[in-house]
């Protein structure tokens, strides 16, 4: 498992690159989750007992570009601009198939079951139900051998914006439409044997906020370096050229 990357810090928050494999933040059992990282890195550098919040998350199964409250305010103000949507949030997913326009928008009405963590569409009208909204670009397609015979699969590398942050919201959002992501075996249950066994093919690359403090407008980036995604051009180009 990939180490947990410092992106940014300051005295308000801290911007990290979570590795595939490792929760957000705590959940039973006894394997290590970014939080409790970042609060023994916190007090071993700094020697402070300082809280670190969370303020979003980000599946146990999916890496990319997670920011957490090192401050009661950092938080409540990060947590406040999640909820009003005004955060970008950009993902790349490797898609079980290709859709059919190279580029649009999918709005669905969602349905979450704490019971059973899975999310359904849903119509409108169904009590509970929250709207979500999303769009995408196709950046690549390729056919992929999976499986003890080989069997070729179509995947498509797509950029994603999400417009609202609902539970598993991409992951429900594609499924539906019979473009389940690689490896996500709840959605898609052919996908939990063999080689598409792991990891889900799901990378958040982007996060854009406000600085709690200060308001100025903050970026940051990272890209995939594990798993299927090094199966696509895109990102074996970029491998190769960073080792140049």
């Amino acid at each position: 498992m990939r180490e947990l990357k410092i992106l940014y810090e300051d005295r308000e928050l801290i911007v990290v690159r979570k590795p595939p494999g490792m929760a957000s933040q705590g959940e039973p059992g006894f394997a290590v989750d970014a939080v409790s990282l970042l609060q023994t890195r916190q007090k071993e550098t700094y020697g402070s007992s300082q809280t670190i919040q969370c303020v979003h998350r980000l599946d146990k199964m999916v890496g990319g570009v997670v920011v957490y409250g090192k401050t009661k305010k950092a938080a409540a103000s990060l947590s406040a601009q999640f909820a009003k949507h005004t955060v970008t949030k950009r993902y790349y997913a490797a898609l079980c198939g290709k859709p059919e326009k190279p580029a649009g928008m999918l709005e669905d009405y969602l349905l979450r079951d704490k019971k059973s963590n899975i999310t359904r569409r849903v119509s409108k009208e169904t009590p509970g139900s929250k709207y979500a909204k999303l769009t995408y670009r196709v950046v690549e397609s390729r056919e992929l051998a999976y499986g003890e015979e080989g069997t070729l699969l179509c995947c498509t590398l797509a950029d994603i914006e999400l417009a609202t942050g609902r539970h598993h919201q991409i992951r429900v959002q594609f499924a539906g439409r019979g473009l389940a992501l690689y490896g996500d075996h709840r959605y898609n249950p052919q996908c939990g044997k063999g080689r598409m066994a792991g990891n889900i093919g799901l990378f958040g690359y982007e996060l854009t906020f406000d600085h709690p403090v200060s308001g100025e407008r903050m970026e940051f980036l990272a890209k995939p370096e594990e798993g299927i995604f090094l199966e696509f051009e895109t990102f074996r180009r970029k491998m190769s050229e960073n080792r140049e």
